[in-house]
This record gives C-alpha cells, structure tokens and sequence, in this order.
C-alpha cells in the first residue's frame, strides 16, 4: 500500500494541537476591524444624564425608579463577583441593601471616567465610585432603542492598591 504522507505532514502539528501559523490565520472581517463610532455631543449628555439619573435614584434608595433604566434581561454583577440575571434578581438584592445595606453604600460620590460609543447606540461608561470606606469602578454597558436608554449590563470591581505599575491616579 503507497501512502502518500504529505496530508499526515500538514495535518499532524494541527492533530497534536499546535496552533497556525499567522499566514495561515484565520482573516478578520470589516466588523472586526471598525473603528468604535464617535460619541456625538447629543449621546453624551444623555448619557450623562442617565447616569445622574441613576446615582439620585440610588441616593434616594428608590429601588423601582433606579431599575427603571435597566433592560429587563440586564446582567448585573456586584464588587463580590456575584451575577444578577435579570432585574427581578436584581430588584430582590437591591431591596435587601436598602432594608439591611451599610449607609455608606447610598451616599457614595460618583465620577463618570470614561463615555464612549462602542458600536451605534451601544455605549460604555465608566463610573468610579467612592464609598468613604471603600472605591470601586463600575463599568456599564448601555443601549438605545428610538429615544430610550436602556443597562444592558453593570459590573462593578473594586479598586485595590496596584501591586504592579501604577493604575491611574484617583
């Protein structure tokens, strides 16, 4: 029997896991490569006012009125890594704070870090947050359809002393 191993030569770094080579990568395509649209002065100051919005809804611990903003799928995952699907989850856990929350946790100053259009009507804002006892960044992903403003997703981290190269200056 006359084999003829070639096919084996090429298949068999692939067959042992080796990756491509980059010639050989797959090629991106034009949706991969788009720059991130520009922000219009519009977006942002309404964006900005969803965000004001937010946090005086927050401060005021008007549960109902805060999740107003949120789509009603929207992911939610707080400073301990726990995820929230959805705002009934989300309004469970948010009730509970305010009926057993630390008070330091509604009267937190907020700064919007960054707003940025990320694809259109697809937005993320960055939002540092300080509690007095602690500091964490919230980064959410936002969404308009027509004229409305909808939280797609919130995930919020704290900020620790960097124990590499120097974040930021807060």
């Amino acid at each position: 029997m006359n084999l003829n191993a070639k096919p084996f030569l090429l298949l068999g770094p692939l067959l042992l896991g080796a990756s491509p080579s980059p010639t050989h990568a797959a090629p991106r395509t034009p949706a991969m490569t788009q720059p991130s649209p520009a922000l219009s002065p519009q977006d942002e100051k309404v964006l900005r006012a969803l965000m004001t919005d937010l946090d005086l809804r927050w401060q005021q611990r008007d549960v109902p009125a805060y999740l107003a903003h949120f789509a009603e799928d929207a992911d939610f995952v707080n400073r301990a890594g726990t995820w929230f699907r959805g705002r009934a989850a989300l309004q469970q856990q948010l009730q509970w704070l305010v009926e057993k929350g630390r008070p330091e946790m509604f009267a937190m100053r907020t700064d919007l870090e960054a707003v940025r259009a990320i694809a259109p009507g697809v937005f993320v804002v960055i939002q540092h947050r300080d509690e007095h006892v602690r500091k964490s960044r919230a980064t959410f992903v936002i969404t308009r359809s027509g004229d409305a403003l909808r939280v797609q997703s919130v995930s919020i981290a704290p900020v620790e002393p960097p124990a590499g190269p120097q974040a930021p200056a807060r």
